[in-house]
């Protein structure tokens, strides 16, 4: 049956279907539902390696150096100057 729609003035087979159906709901697709949470796992272990990298690295160039039992003085300054750690080792002492 064909009649005429009030809203639109156009012909329409059915307005009922315009008025009962409800609005489509926005939905992100699954993937995209955590992003932030994965990016920030993703971050968080990279650090950690990072972190666990630096310190083995650390670690090892004061075995080759001798300066095993430097204190926790030495690692303050080695990490924030761009000194060589001998250098550092010997302002210590």
């Amino acid at each position: 049956m064909i009649h005429i729609c009030p809203s639109h003035q156009d012909v329409k087979t059915n307005c009922l279907d315009e008025k009962t159906t409800p609005p489509k709901q926005l939905t992100m697709p699954r993937h995209k539902a955590f992003p932030n949470i994965f990016q920030c796992l993703y971050k968080a272990w990279f650090m950690l390696l990072l972190t666990i990298t630096i310190s083995i690295d650390i670690e090892l160039r004061a075995q080759v150096l001798g300066m095993r039992k430097a204190g926790l003085g030495f690692w303050a300054i080695a990490a924030h100057s761009n000194l060589p750690l001998s250098t550092v080792y010997k302002t210590i002492q």
